[in-house]
């Protein structure tokens, strides 16, 4: 039974999605004098300060290399613009900049795909914003490239024909 186990737990390991873990809400870095970040169950609640910019963002946040990826959440804004950014290693350099119109206080999704082609380094993650926003299911994935899917697909076809000749045996 503990083999049985063991094998389910390394096949949904091997067939799993690459995404990265975000750093906590508390760890988030604010910009704007007496912006705070408010958290409720798995919405984030942004509140900007004064200033000339407002919002959060991630130091270091990500561990990139040169790869695809992909970046979602959903949002919901009253008024103005959120400028969201995905900068590489020291913040001088931005992998993906977009200014996400207001909602009118409906959720609406983002999605984009962005190709890192520097050597490996750190990344982070902004949000600007003049008004308040919440944002939620927050979400950064690399995206494997087609060698990786082939590798991926042929190991797992290995691994879940040895896993049923294994249950067929037991």
């Amino acid at each position: 039974m503990m083999k049985k186990i063991l094998l389910l737990a390394c096949l949904s390991t091997l067939l799993s999605a690459g995404t990265m873990d975000l750093p906590p809400a508390e760890s988030w870095k604010k910009l704007g004098d007496g912006t705070r970040l408010e958290t409720e169950g798995n919405i984030w609640r942004i509140q900007p300060g004064t200033g000339r910019e407002n919002g959060i963002w991630s130091s270091h946040a990500l561990t990139l290399s040169r790869a695809k990826y992909r970046v979602s959440f959903r949002y919901r804004l009253g008024g103005g613009v959120l400028h969201f950014i995905v900068k590489h290693g020291d913040n001088t350099y931005s992998l993906l900049e977009k200014r996400l119109p207001a909602t009118g206080g409906e959720w609406k999704e983002f999605q984009a795909e962005m190709t890192e082609d520097r050597p490996g380094t750190h990344g982070s993650l902004w949000f600007l914003c003049p008004r308040p926003v919440e944002v939620t299911e927050l979400n950064f994935e690399r995206i494997p490239s087609e060698a990786e899917l082939i590798r991926k697909y042929a190991v797992s076809r290995i691994t879940v024909r040895a896993a049923i000749n294994e249950l067929v045996e037991a």
